[in-house]
């Protein structure tokens, strides 16, 4: 990326609600960082056009903008910029998930990305919010984490890419999960790449109707092992309503045998997606470069549980 629009400094109590593409006041998580609607929009529509990074900016000179140059400081003169040029603003979206600067850090933060993503989604359904703190607690220390996996072939799906994303992405992987385990990782990939119908309906709705499970990962080999939830038909109504919802999707958009087929390779691939995740997560758990990102990613699934009554 040879131009592209890149600012620092410290972070006020205000800044940590604004959208990081172009300082407006944010909406939540989205795409793994904190946007308004209108970017979120905009990123949505234009994520797959290459073209659009190779154009020039058309408003550099901004100083027909200004009245007074004065009042007018560096930060905000780009985020003028970033709203008024569509390739800057494109540019800067794919900027803020991965700079320079992140390369060392980027198995933690494009970890911590995804799971903060996914945990702002969950916890934003109102079946969410009507169970106990209790049951939300333990949903979100279970299954938050083993659903990374499907949230990153959603993101795959519906983002572009530029090459030195993708090397930066495979890199990480492959430190994740270590040398024999990425080849694991890497199949299932591929499986869910040809199996998984494009539409992100389905993915999302998958995504919940596993987010509602007891648990999805059990771990009794370590030194916290897994609790198991008593009270679970509260649980178990919800995700029946869920997977009904999914079924009749299915029937009305694809009729019963893509339904099926589609259903049949939902929980297929899945299977592959979770022997791989609790893979990693022993990996995470046992190797002493990635300890760190385990503990940030510990912390993050907990985040805001007891502020959410």
């Amino acid at each position: 990326m040879t131009t592209g629009i890149h600012y620092c400094g410290q972070k006020s109590p205000t800044s940590l609600h604004r959208c990081i593409i172009c300082g407006s006041k944010s909406i939540g998580i989205n795409f793994g960082v904190l946007t308004c609607a209108p970017c979120k929009a905009f990123f949505r529509r234009n994520a797959r056009r290459k073209e659009l990074l190779e154009l020039p900016c058309r408003h550099r000179d901004l100083s027909a903008l200004i009245v007074n140059e004065s009042e007018m400081n560096e930060r905000t003169m780009r985020y003028l910029q970033i709203r008024r040029c569509s390739s800057c603003r494109l540019r800067r979206c794919f900027d803020v998930v991965l700079d320079n600067q992140s390369i060392s850090i980027y198995p933690t933060a494009a970890t911590m990305a995804i799971v903060l993503s996914v945990s702002a989604f969950l916890k934003a359904l109102p079946a969410y919010h009507s169970l106990p703190r209790s049951i939300r607690n333990y949903l979100c220390k279970t299954n938050i984490r083993p659903l990374i996996f499907p949230s990153i072939h959603e993101l795959n799906q519906s983002c572009f890419h530029e090459a030195w994303q993708t090397a930066a992405y495979k890199t990480t992987w492959q430190l994740m999960c270590g040398s024999q385990l990425y080849e694991f990782f890497h199949q299932a990939e591929i499986l869910a790449e040809t199996k998984w119908v494009t539409d992100p309906i389905v993915t999302r709705l998958f995504v919940v109707i596993l987010f509602f499970s007891t648990p999805l990962h059990y771990h009794d080999n370590c030194a916290t092992p897994t609790k198991i939830l008593k009270k679970k038909q509260p649980l178990i109504q919800i995700q029946n309503a869920y997977a009904t919802l999914l079924w009749k999707y299915l029937l009305y958009r694809y009729d019963m045998m893509g339904a099926v087929r589609i259903f049949s390779n939902l929980v297929n691939v899945y299977i592959k997606m979770q022997t791989v995740g609790f893979g990693i997560y022993t990996q995470l758990a046992t190797q002493k470069n990635l300890i760190p990102t385990n503990e940030t990613l510990n912390k993050l699934v907990t985040l805001d549980i007891n502020a959410s009554e």
